[in-house]
């Protein structure tokens, strides 16, 4: 991502765990920072002077009584990292980040691992549930995390988020949809809930505040969004889909015609979405990669 003046370039070290400040017209790199885990997405604050990184995965041991992914925050002047906010109890795969365009809040998209309840069932998001939480920019604190499953349909495999004034738009690749929310009216009613410690639990928060549209392909993964429309590539399917925003209208183009899927390529999309879900939302079957036993 780029600088907000647009002079410097800010790469997420996924696996090295840092942020890198790369000057592109003297092709170096300035400035190195550590994070916590797997930094994934980054998103600037409205003022420029903090920069908010996704951690992927959580720091903490599994076995402990909380275990949550943070959101690093990055001092621009200093270009040291100064907080990690701690999300919600069993956050986990945090993908997406964006911020709201009057700077008060940033949201980033990710999954809830309800590991303290027993494994009884998968409906009703018992196991798992997509989610994305509201962080106050001033306060540099996680307010809540709100559910994007309904009690009747699962949204799985949250992933890219923006918004407007107007709209917050949300990717879930399991169920191959778009979700567009109503940005005032959600803010609205998620400032006036009355304990958002257990809007984590809340299926029905998003009820009437938000409209899923069906994406042609499989996998959507990323978006842009451009006058008026989301633009979304389907990581499965290479498909292209375009979505009217105001009108819900979706049309789509297919970038390779005859394509066919080797077993390498079917392989990947099997143990990536899992669990399978139907375009109801419903769970089909849950495939788990198995690793071969090392040979003696």
């Amino acid at each position: 991502m780029k600088s907000p003046d647009s002079k410097m370039v800010y790469v997420c070290n996924r696996y090295s765990g840092t942020v890198s400040e790369i000057d592109p017209a003297a092709g170096t790199i300035t400035r190195t920072v550590k994070v916590l885990r797997e930094p994934k997405a980054a998103v600037f604050s409205k003022d420029g002077n903090y920069l908010f990184v996704t951690n992927y995965l959580p720091a903490q041991r599994a076995d402990v009584d909380i275990v949550a992914a943070c959101v690093s925050v990055i001092d621009m002047a200093t270009f040291t990292k100064i907080k990690d906010i701690q999300l919600a109890n069993g956050s986990n795969a945090v993908r997406g980040i964006c911020i709201s365009p009057d700077g008060k809040y940033v949201y980033t998209s990710h999954n809830l691992g309800r590991f303290t309840v027993p494994t009884s069932q998968l409906q009703q998001g018992w196991m798992n549930t997509s989610a994305f939480s509201v962080i106050d920019v001033e306060k540099l604190a996680c307010l809540g995390a709100i559910v994007v499953d309904e009690p009747e349909r699962g949204a799985a495999g949250i992933w890219t988020m923006d918004c407007t004034e107007d709209h917050i738009f949300v990717i879930h690749s399991g169920t191959h949809e778009v979700s567009i929310i109503d940005h005032p009216a959600m803010r609205k009613k998620f400032e006036a809930y009355p304990n958002k410690d257990n809007l984590s639990y809340d299926l029905r928060f998003l009820y009437g505040l938000r409209e899923r549209i069906d994406l042609e392909g499989n996998g959507p993964r990323n978006m842009v969004h451009r006058n008026g429309k989301l633009i979304i590539p389907t990581y499965f399917a290479d498909v292209l889909n375009f979505v009217n925003v105001d009108t819900r209208t979706v049309s789509s183009v297919n970038l390779n015609p005859g394509r066919e899927e080797t077993a390498e390529h079917k392989g990947e999309k099997y143990s990536t979405m899992q669990p399978n879900v139907s375009r109801n939302g419903r769970v089909v079957m849950a495939v788990i990669p198995v690793m071969p036993a090392p040979t003696v």
